[in-house]
């Protein structure tokens, strides 16, 4: 039994959207856990990293970080938060999966008490 990789967006100009994107993400995150489900979310581990000195925007350094993580999973969820399909990060992700033939499911997003994007 292995654990599924969730993948969302996260890099913007706007500091505010990248917060609330990492909220978002942390709060599907735990509810998979909580649905019994093994998840390995990097944005709940890589934002943060941020206050302590990693680079928020490195594109280049997080996909080193989190390539394998996501080679490791047995499967790739996406969560399908506002312009998901715009995050250069997350198509190279998606990609990724698709090339080593992993199962990929899709995540509707719902607005939660967390509260509507920025």
């Amino acid at each position: 039994m292995g654990y599924t990789y969730l993948g969302s967006p996260y890099s913007h100009i706007d500091s505010s959207v990248m917060e609330w994107r990492f909220r978002e993400a942390c709060r599907y995150a735990a509810a998979m856990v909580a649905d019994g489900i093994r998840v390995f979310c990097p944005i709940a581990h890589s934002h943060p990293l941020v206050a302590y000195g990693a680079p928020q925007c490195s594109a280049k350094i997080w996909q080193y970080q989190d390539k394998p993580f996501l080679d490791g999973a047995a499967s790739l969820s996406v969560l399908m938060l506002p312009h998901w399909y715009d995050s250069v990060g997350l198509q190279a992700e998606i990609q990724s999966a698709l090339l080593a033939h992993k199962k990929i499911s899709y995540i509707t997003w719902k607005q939660g008490s967390n509260g509507s994007q920025p």
